[in-house]
């Protein structure tokens, strides 16, 4: 039989393997400590699933102070760990440690207590772990490290989405790693995801909600492989962090009593927009130059760092963990004080006319808090008319970071691209503490445009963000829709609706946050290779030819619709872009992948499923152009 070794690097403290399963024969025993959190009962749970696929054995799991014969495989902290020094308080969040000793493995890191004197039902849907999505996983973080570096991938949510190699013996190579992860995706959007992992249909059930019609919450909803998922790829277990328009609820608490704080000036103009659906976001702003509003500004940061309840409803709605972010409201009503007027920049163009307003203002609140509190990280949203950094002379208090909304679906464009990173480049150079991106997954409207499959893209991109040790991550936004049951019985507010139509942008990002130093062509090949099988050649035309026609610049520079932006006229997705002799190619590439695909296996389901959920959402969408013209 042959013996898969976990060759997993570094310096180690013991000089032979360990042996976990011998010719499909435990060898070893999972010890976990005697009142367990969740996370250490997951990541136990974790370990001990995916060793028996990958072997066929059953290692055992049992309760510290067991004793043990074989090889003791140490999750979480315990009493043997801290006999050994290692203990839980000595961890850093996302921080994880994989290490062999004689006769033992050690995977561990910090964790939340939460769920000790409880069960974990691994079984069951996993929804008490929807309450932990910020709590420390650090032994999940762990196991899960280990379990990839045993060859095992979570592609897509679902059994269909994983892959998991055949082998009757593993051992595990000296080794001992300490590391966090580099940077996190803090998005929150999704709990649970379509079981049926596609969606080409957007109906929803009341127009301009996002609750859909299309899918039935029995039928289709799945809470269990969303928490694995989004756990595995160590989207969950980070830090609470929280950056938005950071005024709401302002308009009820100081509307009436202070109206020239206000851009309308006047209470009676402010009520009648406030009645408007999102009339506060959607039509007014703050006067930043206001001295009044400033002091309340920073009075609400200080009661939140010190813990206090908010002082009004939505004090706190853009904060969260140790940042508190600054953002204007959504909308380009600024204001039109000459305090304010004489600050803005009209030469600047559209994404920097009022950048030395809002960021001097930035700079104001984080210097007042950084008196009383120089822990306290403040967060500016690059957006709207204050996205460029203001020119020089301009620099940002030491307590500032920044997030920059940006979208790389626009980088056909070269010069949009670099001048994205010159951006990024120069805030560093201003000082920015950490730098954070918000992405725009949700842009082109996947419900109705030509799908944006770029795997190289997203992770070219991943990787020049993460070569900034300033850079943290950040958010890549993707809608949580809501389903219900047929009988109206069941409902599901938050469900990642399509992921084959949005993993390949998201997951090889991830994994360049966990690890920047892993190889995209490396990456790109394994995952061919182990997800498609004997189909990995044509499967791979294909996903290259979806990601070469929307980064083809001459096609775009040809159709009328060659500017960089990203929201564009459908004409150019199927007029253009998807145009007949496109879908013949795309066609013909995915009849030599389906018949690469021996009939019956899982790489049969998983071309099905690229070919259901990218093809023919494609198909679809232009078909549905061209009759509604």
């Amino acid at each position: 039989m042959s013996t898969l070794i976990a060759e997993l690097s570094m310096a180690a403290t013991s000089s032979e393997p360990v042996v976990l399963v011998r010719e499909g024969r435990p060898e070893s025993t999972i010890v976990i400590s005697a009142a367990p959190g969740y996370s250490v009962q997951l990541a136990a749970f974790e370990l001990q699933h995916y060793v028996r696929k990958i072997s066929g054995a059953t290692i055992p799991i049992v309760r510290e102070p067991a004793g043990v014969e074989g090889t003791r495989i140490l999750v979480g902290a315990g009493q043997a760990t801290e006999g050994l020094g290692l203990a839980n308080r000595d961890f850093r969040q996302r921080e994880h440690l994989i290490e062999t000793r004689p006769g033992m493995l050690i995977l561990m890191g910090l964790d939340t207590t939460t769920g000790s004197d409880r069960e974990l039902g691994y079984d069951g849907d996993l929804s008490v772990m929807t309450e932990h999505h910020f709590a420390p996983l650090g032994s999940c973080h762990a196991v899960h490290t280990f379990l990839e570096r045993l060859g095992v991938r979570w592609y897509l949510p679902t059994e269909l989405g994983e892959v998991v190699p055949e082998k009757k013996t593993i051992e595990v190579a000296p080794v001992r790693i300490r590391r966090m992860t580099h940077a996190s995706d803090f998005g929150r959007n999704q709990f649970g995801i379509n079981r049926q992992l596609y969606l080409n249909e957007y109906e929803y059930k009341v127009p301009g909600t996002l609750e859909l019609s299309t899918l039935d919450y029995d039928e289709h909803f799945d809470l269990r492989s969303g928490v694995l998922y989004w756990i595995r790829q160590k989207k969950w277990g980070c830090e609470p962090f929280r950056s938005n328009h950071s005024f709401h609820g302002w308009e009820f608490a100081f509307g009436r009593d202070h109206p020239e704080w206000f851009s309308t000036k006047s209470w009676e103009k402010m009520e009648k927009l406030i009645r408007e659906p999102e009339g506060f976001q959607t039509k007014i702003n703050p006067v930043l130059s206001n001295e009044g509003l400033i002091r309340k500004k920073v009075e609400v940061v200080r009661a939140y760092f010190d813990g206090k309840p908010p002082p009004f409803t939505d004090a706190y709605y853009s904060a969260a963990g140790n940042s508190f972010g600054v953002c204007l409201n959504d909308n380009g009503y600024w204001s039109e004080d000459p305090e304010c007027v004489k600050q803005y920049e009209p030469d600047m163009g559209h994404a920097g006319k009022v950048s030395r307003y809002f960021w001097t203002f930035v700079n104001r609140v984080a210097r007042e808090v950084r008196k009383t509190h120089p822990n306290g990280e403040i967060i500016g949203l690059a957006y709207w008319s204050y996205t460029l950094p203001p020119r020089e002379p301009f620099r940002l208090e030491p307590n500032v970071s920044v997030m920059l909304c940006k979208f790389p679906i626009i980088y056909w464009h070269r010069e949009h691209r670099d001048h994205d990173y010159e951006q990024i480049e120069t805030w560093i150079r201003y000082g920015a503490k950490h730098v954070y991106t918000w992405e725009y997954l949700i842009w082109p409207s996947i419900a109705r445009s030509f799908p944006s499959i770029l795997p190289r893209t997203y992770a070219e991109d991943a990787k020049w963000l993460a070569s900034h040790p300033q850079f943290k991550g950040g958010y890549m936004q993707m809608y949580g829709f809501g389903i219900e049951s047929a009988d109206g019985q069941r409902r599901a507010g938050l469900m990642w609706e399509n992921p084959i139509n949005y993993f390949f942008n998201a997951y090889f990002r991830w994994k360049l946050y966990d690890d920047p130093l892993r190889d995209i062509d490396r990456m790109l090949d394994e995952f061919f290779e182990g997800f498609y099988g004997p189909a990995a050649a044509p499967a791979r035309r294909f996903v290259e030819a979806m990601e070469d026609r929307w980064n083809d610049r001459p096609m775009r520079e040809a159709s009328g619709f060659g500017t960089p932006e990203a929201d564009l006229p459908m004409e150019l997705y199927w007029e253009h872009m998807g145009d007949e002799a496109t879908v013949e190619r795309l066609e013909r590439l995915m009849a030599e992948t389906r018949a690469a695909a021996p009939e019956g296996s899982i790489y049969a389901k998983r071309v099905v499923l690229l070919d259901n959920g990218v093809l023919g959402h494609l198909k679809l969408k232009r078909k549905q152009h061209f009759e509604a013209k």
